[in-house]
């Protein structure tokens, strides 16, 4: 183990068994066994930087948790880590919250499509992909994902078959893909959005492991600049809770920049959220972004890290 990945885990490795911790302590409930190893759910063993813990702090030493609401420096924060980590440009009123990514799955699919409409994802994926297809009456297209030289791919020509046979109207779409780790290149997105458009279907892109990317590589959000032809289909969800392990504090984003979608997704999602912003989730996202890079590039190299060794044991 280098240093710096030495130093990282001795300054935030924590124990979380006995702390209601959903991946430790429901394991004998949802698995049969209280000692397996927690990896069936993304989440870590680390505390978050030490700059959220302090605002976090303030705030308990202040007393009062009431109503409260993204400030401009909240909006500074996140486009600023935006422009810096993913290379987009995003405008403050293209933004909209979430309690979290799979909330936003729920409402997208029910404001966009009809129910018994087809709503297409890439398999196999995250298993809420599935759920908010089903769970809220849309036809699940299922466009399995082609595994060539251990490397997960599109054929695009048989996804856009499937598309116009079955009449689809949303694609959500994972990147980085979850599980298969895929980064899907710009002419990748390309393809996909250029398919999008031919047949009038709007893709949700989830991008909430954005910023766990393998040293050497490079993601592309489906709001690149040089896709903006296409944003009048796309919707960006992402969120800090993968990367800081913030997802108990209920606070993630919609990124819609086209205006018309914007205000459609502003009528349709009324009935479904009324409910104010997580306060807490707000002072941790606006520390996170604006002081959490460097704690960030601690976990990345540490993951790189686990990554070389489980690769070396397994192969050896």
């Amino acid at each position: 183990m280098n240093q710096r990945v030495a130093d990282f885990c001795q300054r935030y490795f924590t124990d979380r068994r006995g702390s209601n911790c959903k991946k430790w302590d429901l394991s004998q409930e949802l698995f049969g066994a209280p000692d397996l190893l927690g990896m069936w759910i993304a989440d870590m063993e680390f505390k978050v930087p030490e700059a959220v813990q302090k605002v976090l702090h303030e705030r308990v030493d202040h007393g009062v948790f009431g109503y409260s609401y993204p400030c401009p420096e909240y909006y500074q924060a996140y486009i600023k880590w935006q422009q810096e980590r993913a290379g987009v440009e995003i405008e403050p009123d293209w933004v909209r919250f979430s309690p979290g990514v799979v909330s936003s799955f729920y409402w997208l699919v029910q404001i966009l499509t009809q129910s018994g409409q087809g709503v297409m994802i890439m398999t196999p994926v995250y298993p809420p992909f599935h759920g908010a297809v089903k769970d809220t009456g849309r036809k699940l297209v299922d466009y399995q994902l082609q595994l060539r030289n251990n490397r997960y791919e599109i054929d695009f020509d048989a996804l856009e078959k499937q598309i116009v046979a079955e009449e689809v109207k949303l694609l959500i779409h994972c990147s980085p893909h979850n599980p298969t780790g895929r980064l899907w290149s710009l002419e990748e997105l390309e393809q996909l959005l250029a398919i999008c458009r031919r047949h009038q279907v709007y893709l949700i892109s989830d991008e909430i492991h954005q910023d766990f990317v393998a040293a050497g590589n490079h993601f592309v959000s489906a709001l690149d600049d040089r896709l903006s032809v296409y944003r009048d289909l796309v919707i960006v969800l992402n969120s800090p809770s993968k990367t800081f392990n913030l997802a108990g504090l209920l606070n993630s984003h919609v990124v819609i920049p086209d205006e018309k979608l914007g205000q459609a997704y502003d009528r349709g999602v009324a009935p479904y959220h009324q409910a104010s912003h997580s306060l807490m989730g707000l002072l941790a996202t606006q520390a996170a972004y604006e002081s959490g890079s460097q704690w960030l590039e601690g976990l990345n190299a540490t993951v790189d890290y686990n990554d070389d060794y489980l690769r070396r044991t397994l192969l050896a």
